[in-house]
């Protein structure tokens, strides 16, 4: 069975989060390796040995504070960090959650969704900067390639020419196609509010506090939070991006924006 459009948006954590349920308080280990070697020396300027000595045990100081810096900073790292869990919607259905005990059975989860489903389109808010390429990098470190091939960026023809993934798919970033002079007004949640597509119900974290409700056993926050996402996306995209690219009927299967 093959669907016009489905909507997706990931929810991140860092790697083996479950191992430091104090991270945020008593930086673990590696973070505080990581934090320590992000720090480069003192500046050229600096000669006097007391005023050098003097640099390093400030730095030492906050070593602490940008180790947990460090820590939250592998949400945003594929390398760093893994998907908790991927809100899934299809058309204008409500979304599900996808959500399993472990990263490669949450992915496993995806790819069984995107094998039954085929979408043309797959959209996410931000998905060429985020969310395409967090789910390539964490698919080809689970060897699960079938998966990884529908999120290649790479361009159209060559798509066709080497057979990745369902040739026919194109990825989709509201992100980039909300036309604006100012990179702050992309944020998901400013866009649908500025154009009262608000989701009836509260949404009570953002993702920079996923992290948090998870060392809090606040699972059902952030399932809401990743479901609600999901609905911003269909309702922007169907209620104003569609018809702004020219779609009468926004389910039709018409846009061919494969450059």
């Amino acid at each position: 069975m093959r669907t016009a459009y489905a909507f997706l948006d990931i929810e991140t954590v860092p790697a083996r989060w479950r191992e430091f349920p104090h991270a945020l308080t008593v930086p673990p280990a590696h973070a505080l390796l990581g934090a320590a070697n992000a720090i480069k020396g003192p500046p050229a300027n600096y000669s006097k040995p007391e005023t050098i000595a003097k640099w390093w045990q400030e730095q030492t100081d906050k070593t602490p504070a940008r180790a947990v810096k460090w820590y939250r900073g592998g949400a945003l790292d594929p390398k760093r960090g893994e998907v908790l869990c991927i809100g899934w919607g299809l058309g204008t259905g409500d979304p599900i959650v996808l959500w399993e005990a472990t990263e490669r059975e949450t992915l496993i989860a995806l790819q069984g969704q995107l094998a039954v489903w085929a979408p043309e389109h797959i959209v996410a808010h931000g998905g060429n900067h985020f969310d395409f390429g967090f789910l390539w990098e964490r698919a080809t470190h689970h060897r699960l390639h079938e998966l990884a091939r529908w999120f290649l960026r790479v361009p159209f023809r060559h798509r066709v020419r080497l057979g990745l993934g369902d040739a026919r798919t194109v990825l989709v970033d509201t992100a980039e196609l909300w036309q604006t002079t100012r990179e702050s007004t992309r944020s998901l949640v400013g866009i649908c509010d500025h154009l009262g597509l608000t989701p009836d119900w509260h949404d009570k974290i953002t993702g920079a506090q996923v992290l948090d409700c998870m060392l809090g056993a606040q699972d059902d926050v952030v399932r809401q939070h990743c479901h609600i996402d999901v609905v911003r996306i269909q309702r922007l995209w169907f209620h104003h991006l569609a018809p702004a690219l020219g779609l009468v009927d926004p389910m039709a299967r018409t846009w061919e924006h494969r450059a």
